[in-house]
């Protein structure tokens, strides 16, 4: 299987996602409504790039 040119790119969005939505959870539970949100929110965006990305390929 070879790799695309935007494979590392998307590995890299996918790992940020990743850590985003756990830090995300644990804000929301820990801190506050608001800033939780705000975190998984940003969370989402990072993965629709990521899916972006992938669907350009095909």
């Amino acid at each position: 299987m070879t790799e695309d040119r935007t494979f590392r790119l998307r590995q890299t969005l996918n790992i940020i996602f990743m850590i985003l939505a756990v830090a995300g959870i644990i804000i929301y539970f820990a801190v506050g409504d608001f800033w939780g949100k705000a975190v998984i929110m940003l969370a989402v965006v990072v993965k629709m790039a990521e899916t972006c990305f992938r669907l350009i390929k095909r």
